[in-house]
């Protein structure tokens, strides 16, 4: 079986738009939120600070960060099943 991946919509994470999905890698998916904080509220490092938030299984909902010229696949035809 030969699978071909002819999505192009790549861009900069600072290009996006809260509330997009998107991927990095194919493995994972991600949606950007608003800029947060570790749950201290304080920032010490860049480490800290979180801007997007994993929808794939294994990790939903575990925090992310994203570098604003890290380059990022835009998925805009995203379709959520209830069941």
């Amino acid at each position: 079986m030969k699978i071909e991946d002819n999505r192009n919509d790549t861009r900069k994470f600072s290009d996006l738009v809260i509330g997009d999905i998107f991927t990095n890698d194919a493995r994972f998916y991600y949606m950007k939120t608003e800029n947060f904080y570790s749950e201290n509220g304080k920032t010490t490092s860049i480490a800290d600070e979180f801007n997007a938030v994993f929808l794939s299984e294994d990790y939903a909902g575990t925090k992310a960060r994203f570098s604003p010229d890290e380059k990022v696949l835009l998925l805009d035809d995203v379709t959520l099943v209830l069941n």
